[in-house]
């Protein structure tokens, strides 16, 4: 089992496939056919189209992904971010437990809930600092709840490193408001 997603950059055309004994494919195929629709024909002849192609340009991908990925790991943690190097992905899944310890517009931030109840009206910490991110800063990030955790985000690192350096500077930005 395995998809285009990541290895092929097609990350929008929600496509997959499998390979096993006939048998199980048949029944896989008997349960997906009613549990979803299908790929739309595009869909299928681009993924067709990148199985088949030059593995020199997933080659160049992925090394430029690593850099992208080693940029903004280090930058992370130069601005005091943990954040450890992923092995396969084009996400990073940083701690950001440290703000429990701030200060937000002067009132003392001791738990999750207290800071919930300074930022907005949610109850994860990682919610407040994504939608606080996002309206201060233009910085998009997702809470690394649905992810198992609530002390991380999840920052994508798929975009220019242009990008990465700007994210990082507006981060740090917000960063420096907190006491």
């Amino acid at each position: 089992i395995n998809g285009c997603s990541k290895a092929y950059a097609m990350t929008g055309w929600r496509i997959g496939y499998a390979a096993g004994e006939a048998e199980i494919i048949t029944g896989m195929a008997k349960i997906m056919s009613q549990r979803t629709t299908n790929t739309c024909s595009i869909s299928q002849i681009a993924a067709v189209t990148a199985l088949n192609g030059d593995k020199i340009v997933i080659n160049q991908m992925v090394e430029e992904y690593r850099k992208r990925r080693d940029y903004m790991v280090k930058g992370l943690n130069e601005i005091g971010i943990s954040c450890e190097i992923p092995p396969a992905t084009f996400y990073l899944f940083p701690d950001i437990s440290f703000l429990l310890k701030k200060r937000y517009d002067g009132k003392q931030i001791r738990t999750a809930v207290k800071l919930c109840m300074l930022l907005l009206e949610k109850e994860n910490i990682a919610i407040k600092l994504c939608m606080l991110l996002l309206e201060k800063e233009n910085i998009a990030i997702v809470p690394g709840e649905p992810f198992g955790s609530n002390k991380n985000i999840r920052i994508s690192f798929a975009t220019s490193i242009e990008n990465i350096k700007k994210g990082l500077k507006r981060i740090k930005r917000f960063l420096s408001k907190l006491s």
